[in-house]
């Protein structure tokens, strides 16, 4: 059991449609080597601070910046907590209106951060949209809900501060061992009585 593009499309309001991003194409960011996005330039509030301007309509430049920033803070979370070069070809082509697939990337992402984490022990500041795999398996198995009820407007470290006290090993093998397997077909669709996240 794995998460879907349906579970990214409905949980994150990532587009499924359209053409792949091509990782590997080549992209010539006009404005990048004008950027700071280097030492202690590239942290997320370094470079959104020079890259903001306050007055004007906003530029392209500026546009690219934010949507860079905001990939690599809000969406694939570096654990770094700096600008990463590697998403600026995704940003550049989002700022001039391009239409992806954005879902099946976003997934692909994921699997990949899961499959990085078997060959290192999970931390708590290990990177990568760890967020979205605590909101799918919420989604799936609400039994293992947060355990406060103030809603979650923030994703990444705060989501996970807020996980209720995880089981032992033996709960969770207990857990899924007493699972019904004559569950009504209404059981599982788990997104009708969705209110973790923001809206």
């Amino acid at each position: 059991m794995g998460p879907t593009v349906l579970d990214v499309s409905f949980l994150t309001g990532l587009p499924p449609f359209g053409p792949m991003f091509d990782i590997f194409i080549s992209i010539d960011v006009p404005f990048l080597k004008d950027m700071k996005t280097s030492g202690s330039y590239a942290s997320y509030g370094n470079f959104l601070r020079s890259e903001a301007r306050l007055e004007d309509a906003v530029s392209n430049r500026e546009f690219f910046a934010y949507l860079l920033y905001t990939l690599c803070k809000m969406i694939f979370c570096n654990n770094g907590k700096k600008i990463m070069l590697e998403f600026a070809p995704l940003a550049y082509s989002l700022s001039n209106g391009e239409k992806f697939d954005l879902a099946s990337y976003f997934l692909s992402y994921v699997y990949k951060i899961g499959s990085d984490s078997q060959s290192k022990p999970l931390m708590y500041n290990t990177g990568g949209p760890l967020w979205f795999l605590q909101l799918w398996i919420l989604a799936y198995f609400p039994v293992f809900k947060v355990a406060i009820s103030e809603p979650v407007n923030v994703y990444r470290d705060k989501f996970r501060i807020l996980a209720s006290k995880p089981l032992s090993l033996v709960g969770y093998l207990q857990y899924f061992f007493n699972m019904r397997e004559d569950k009504e077909e209404a059981e599982f669709r788990h997104f009708t009585d969705w209110s973790i996240g923001p809206s």
